[in-house]
């Protein structure tokens, strides 16, 4: 992103997983501005090591491979209350 234009060059993620740890940012950028290594997660996936292009990552660990969720199905949904948009996760039972 150029900061003084605002112009946003490429997408970082364009689905349901998340690049933050629980103390804060887990994104390390190289100084070239091109490439870029991630720690990356979501509901269904443990934490891994990406690295590559902003955006064009490729799994570079597979440390938490065996690990598996407690959980069944995540899903989005939305809804509205109070004039506001939410979004939340519905997480289903194992096996359900």
């Amino acid at each position: 992103m150029d900061v003084a234009s605002g112009n946003m060059q490429h997408s970082l993620m364009r689905r349901a997983n998340s690049i933050a740890n629980g103390s804060g940012s887990a994104v390390s950028l190289a100084s070239d501005g091109k490439t870029s290594a991630v720690v990356r997660h979501s509901l269904a996936q443990p934490p891994e090591v990406w690295a590559g292009a902003i955006g064009e990552w490729k799994q570079i660990t597979s440390r938490n491979a065996n690990l598996k969720p407690a959980w069944g199905e995540a899903k989005s949904i939305h809804w509205q209350n109070d004039g506001f948009s939410l979004q939340g996760w519905l997480l289903y039972p194992l096996n359900y």
